[in-house]
């Protein structure tokens, strides 16, 4: 997650969130399939119950952008299946996992996100045998370029709920693996790019800029009610501006609307994109967009995201 509630506080002139050690994100589920070693336990429909708690202090020992590796970061998880007398507690601490635009083989891409549980905690069973380890994965759909998986930003680790095109709980036991498929009320996701990149363009002298913006609404496809607002932050006064429904970019005292009403899922579309970019004034722009779920007129933040740019000044 890049540092966008930062940037959100600046925008609004609201102080920003505290920065918290740990955090637990908790998840109402349901089984879709399950195959594996015991799959016959589980049945299509049931009830899934999960939460897991990461510190948020840990850092990425990865040094590729696109993976991270964050030891020890998951400092508990537990799963239960109430209807099912299936249940596992996992202590600390064991390690977390990302990868954002994952390429495979076959040229496709994919977002990807592995929770992997420590040391079970004794009791729990799946089919009459010791539950010896578990697992919560997610993973966006496959897609090829240009179209982008939205499920991650950037390889941080992910502090909000996430729901995946596929998300399986993973069950270790000494009759082998299990794999539990199930489904997540997906929250909504923006997304918002400059040259294809999620987080800090840097633009020499003569580069060019192509910021763009997408939505996805989760399972239903469509966010309803809805508000958006579109924006840069700059680096001269007045130093915030926002995309009108004109479609100028304009400075205000109060955050300005783009659009209100239904927001269906859309890919990611053009918002500026200027040829040479250092038609700007040198320094740092943060172009963002932010979603609410209401149509009350005042900006929450509920669903946001941004992109830093770098413009260098001209070279002597």
């Amino acid at each position: 997650m890049k540092r966008a509630l930062v940037i959100l506080a600046f925008v609004v002139g609201a102080p920003a969130a505290n920065a918290f050690s740990q955090t637990t994100v908790s998840y109402s589920a349901s089984v879709t399939s399950a195959n594996g070693a015991d799959a016959s336990v589980f049945t299509a429909g049931s009830s899934l119950n999960f939460s897991y708690t990461l510190n948020a202090g840990v850092a990425d020992t990865n040094g590729d952008p696109r993976a991270g590796v964050f030891p020890n970061a998951v400092l508990s998880l537990s799963v239960s299946f109430p209807g099912l007398g299936v249940s596992a507690t996992a202590g600390a601490a064991g390690p977390a996992q990302t990868f954002d635009n994952f390429v495979d083989v076959g040229g496709s891409w994919s977002d990807q996100v592995f929770i992997i549980g420590g040391p079970i905690s004794p009791g729990g069973l799946l089919a009459g045998a010791a539950i010896e380890s578990v697992e919560v994965d997610f993973l966006s759909g496959f897609l090829v370029p240009p179209d982008e998986p939205l499920l991650l930003t950037s390889d941080a680790l992910p502090l909000s709920h996430l729901s995946g095109a596929q998300n399986f709980v993973i069950f270790h036991t000494a009759h082998g693996d299990t794999f539990v498929h199930f489904q997540t009320t997906a929250t909504p996701v923006v997304h918002v790019t400059a040259n294809g990149q999620d987080d800090l363009v840097v633009l020499a002298p003569g580069d060019p800029l192509n910021v763009k913006l997408g939505f996805d609404a989760g399972a239903s496809g469509i966010l309803n009610p809805a508000e958006v607002y579109v924006g840069v932050l700059t680096p001269f006064p007045p130093f915030v501006f926002w995309r009108n429904q004109a479609g100028n970019f304009v400075n205000s005292a109060t955050p300005t609307i783009l659009y209100t009403g239904p927001l269906p899922t859309f890919p990611l579309t053009t918002l500026a994109s200027l040829p040479d970019s250092s038609v700007l004034p040198a320094g740092s722009y943060y172009w963002f967009m932010i979603v609410d779920d209401d149509n009350n007129g005042v900006l929450d933040g509920k669903f946001h995201d941004f992109v830093q740019t770098i413009v260098s000044p001209p070279t002597p």
